[in-house]
């Protein structure tokens, strides 16, 4: 009797062995295929992950045995026949071209840890059509989301401080995007050759408007500049072909070179008396315009100076 209790003991001690190792291997398995790098503050970060089979990636919040707080530079360049990714909690920046070339990725998950968008992250990644950023973003680096095609919607958290330059530039595919108050400029070529954007909403905490920053936006039909913004750089709605109403407010003060150059739809503009420097071809090509300005103004004397029509008030 005895004997037989003692061999029962046995075999659960040896099933329960097979299981732990059988699960020590498919863990250490599982954390083959990434390449991470410890951290100062005792997490780690990936850099690499080798598994170019997987079609959906699901990033361990833990290896070996640290948290996972950051994806690094180019962790998923080529992987080519990807389709989702799941980023866990606890990550809270991802990292340059993360995702160059996953060409197949239509999906991915966000944690609510995310803050910051790296340079250039989802170039590449041209299979998206709608991105949803997590409420505590605050950053999005320099062509965060450049060139992609098939990107049509994209949710901004209320929390967003910073956009970069040419963050959606040749998104040819967007139709709709929020850009939240608390954001103060628009930089170079933020929206640069979104061609299929019909309308955007500028917050009233928006100071200025960089370089090119709605170039070429060809389906923009009305945007209104709010009363915070002081100055329009150089080329920022050129070639903006269906632009038909710009409203500018009392205390702008500069509008900048070839500004609106190429609005061929824009037919009336009122430049506030604010204003006391317009560049060089601001309104050029503009053939149907006829501008209000305050009589004895910096910008009846452009008017005069440049031929435009224009009428005072």
């Amino acid at each position: 009797m005895k004997g037989n209790a003692m061999k029962k003991i046995i075999a659960i001690m040896l099933i329960l062995c097979t299981g732990l190792s059988l699960f020590t291997a498919c863990t250490n398995k599982a954390e083959k295929d990434w390449a991470y790098k410890d951290m100062p503050d005792g997490t780690v970060k990936v850099w690499w992950y080798y598994n170019f089979d997987d079609v959906d990636v699901v990033v361990p919040s833990e290896l070996g045995g640290k948290k996972v707080t950051r994806i690094d530079q180019s962790t998923f360049q080529g992987h080519k026949k990807m389709q989702s990714l799941t980023i866990p909690e606890g990550v809270t920046s991802i990292g340059r071209h993360m995702l160059a070339g996953c060409r197949s990725l239509t999906k991915i998950t966000f944690p609510d840890s995310l803050t910051t968008v790296d340079e250039g992250a989802f170039f590449g990644a041209n299979s998206m059509t709608e991105i949803n950023l997590p409420p505590n973003v605050k950053t999005i680096g320099l062509l965060a989301f450049d060139w992609d095609d098939s990107l049509t919607k994209v949710t901004l958290p209320d929390g967003l401080e910073v956009l970069g330059p040419q963050a959606f530039s040749k998104c040819h595919a967007l139709t709709d995007v929020n850009i939240p108050e608390g954001i103060t400029r628009i930089d170079e070529q933020t929206f640069y050759q979104c061609r299929s954007l019909p309308t955007v909403t500028l917050p009233e905490s928006l100071t200025a408007i960089g370089k090119e920053a709605f170039a070429d936006c060809r389906s923009l039909k009305e945007i209104k500049i709010p009363a915070n913004v002081t100055r329009i750089d150089t080329a920022a709605f050129f070639d903006c072909t269906t632009l038909t109403e710009v409203s500018l407010q009392e205390g702008l003060t500069e509008i900048g070179d070839r500004a609106f150059s190429g609005c061929a739809s824009l037919t009336n503009i009122t430049i506030p008396a604010s204003v006391t420097t317009i560049g060089k071809d601001a309104f050029r090509k503009c053939s149907s315009l006829t501008v209000t300005v305050t009589a004895g103004s910096a910008a009846e004397q452009y008017c005069k100076d440049n031929g435009l029509d224009y009428v005072t008030k």
